[in-house]
């Protein structure tokens, strides 16, 4: 844990750890300061910047709009209204029973 300066910076280190080894659940990472032995649930996958270049290099601007436009329509027509099926008592107030048509 490094040394907090105020209330805004992170309790953890931002330097990043990098897998050395991988073991069912126990993973072995290494940065330049240290090495750490955690169960993977500890760890947060970081995408690389080269990753993420080449994801949006494999499908155009163009996909992207058509892709987008499918899945609304294909939203819009699965959707089904339903309608609540519990039976209601009638509000009374004072003893009397108040009108279908003045009710909120």
């Amino acid at each position: 844990m490094q040394k907090r300066t105020n209330k805004l910076t992170p309790k953890f280190s931002p330097v990043r750890f990098i897998v050395q080894e991988r073991k069912g659940t126990k993973i072995v990472a290494k940065n330049q300061q240290h090495i750490i032995t955690r169960n993977i649930s500890h760890f947060k996958r970081v995408p690389t910047s080269e990753s993420r270049d080449k994801e949006e290099e494999d499908i155009s601007d163009d996909e992207r709009k058509k892709e987008t436009k499918e899945q609304g329509k294909s939203q819009v027509d699965n959707v089904i209204l339903r309608r609540s099926k519990r039976s209601r008592i009638p509000i009374s107030r004072f003893g009397l029973t108040v009108p279908s048509h003045l009710k909120v």
